[in-house]
């Protein structure tokens, strides 16, 4: 059955041009005859049908096997769509539910977080998901990736912005450490007052990040104005200007676990009050809950172990300065 001639079956949403471009490349077993015969560009159809796998949750071709061979799903989904869509809704019902396929989750995460549970969030989830992509950046490019369904769950700190379509589950509080150059003397008692007094610049983080609010606000509160020559955007360049004797800075404590030369830095328990940073889960509202509960039990767990295996050794006080989520 060529594509062109199921019209029938392009009237569900679903069902439309990538569905028959899809019938079209299972008739020919090649993309790029399936491109001859449509008059479009091969990449054109690569995209749709990765976009119809996308919707629909599961991998339809072996794209390693020559010539083009349908997966399992692929060929019971090309038997659905001959029989027409009467039992295609009870096809992907049973492929979805009864374990027969696994979904593919864009997941988007701040990049201190990434660094420290990336690896592992992505072991955690080899059995639930069949392919993961990870983005990391800042909290406002996740926020707006979300939005424009870049990614479909994201690791986020405390919003700039909301909106009615996303869902924020609270995952844990952290509080920030101080980093000095290795060899300055830090200040006894060490106070807010007695750093808004120090020659040492304070290395900031740049004002379009949500880090740079967050701080902005503590020190506005307490009116704090410290010597400041240099703002960058994430925090591997903070630990790297810190290690460089360019300055001090106020980082999240995992953030000094990636940094190579650790013991060319001094870290230090801020002052009181603190400021802390909230950590969230945040998902479109149509998300599937099972699996949101599985990411962010995950990511607890993962952010739990990894503080006690590798930061309590290089900050023994630091377990106790984290809350998280019951």
């Amino acid at each position: 059955m060529m594509a062109m001639e199921n019209d029938s079956l392009l009237e569900d949403s679903l069902l439309t041009r990538n569905a028959a471009i899809f019938l079209e490349a299972a008739s020919s077993h090649s993309f790029s005859s399936t491109a001859q015969r449509l008059h479009v560009s091969q990449s054109s159809i690569s995209q749709s049908i990765k976009s119809f796998e996308t919707k629909l949750g599961f991998r339809l071709f072996e794209r390693d096997a020559r010539p083009l061979r349908l997966t399992h799903e692929g060929r019971l989904l090309l038997a659905g769509l001959e029989k027409g869509t009467q039992e295609l809704g009870a096809l992907l019902h049973q492929l979805k539910n009864k374990g027969q396929t696994k979904p593919f989750l864009k997941l988007g995460m701040l990049e201190s977080v990434g660094s420290f549970i990336g690896a592992d969030v992505a072991k955690g989830l080899s059995q639930d998901i069949n392919e993961l992509e990870i983005k990391t950046g800042p909290s406002d490019r996740l926020f707006f990736a979300l939005l424009n369904r870049e990614i479909e769950l994201g690791v986020l700190s405390s919003p700039v912005l909301s909106d009615d379509s996303l869902a924020w589950d609270f995952l844990f509080e952290e509080p920030w450490v101080l980093i000095f150059p290795r060899g300055f003397e830090v200040p006894s008692p060490l106070t807010w007052q007695v750093l808004s007094k120090l020659e040492l610049p304070f290395v900031q983080y740049g004002k379009n990040t949500a880090n740079n609010r967050i701080i902005s606000t503590f020190f506005d509160r307490l009116s704090l104005r410290f010597s400041t020559r240099y703002k960058v955007e994430d925090t591997n360049m903070i630990l790297k200007f810190v290690k460089a004797g360019l300055g001090w800075g106020l980082v999240q404590p995992y953030a000094v676990s990636s940094l190579v030369g650790l013991e060319e830095v001094t870290i230090v328990k801020a002052p009181s009050p603190i400021s802390r940073r909230k950590v969230f889960l945040v998902s479109r509202n149509s998300f599937d809950k099972e699996l949101l509960g599985t990411v962010k039990n995950l990511l607890i767990y993962l952010m739990q172990e990894k503080i006690k295996a590798e930061l309590c050794p290089i900050i023994p006080w630091i377990s106790s300065e984290y809350l998280f989520a019951e």
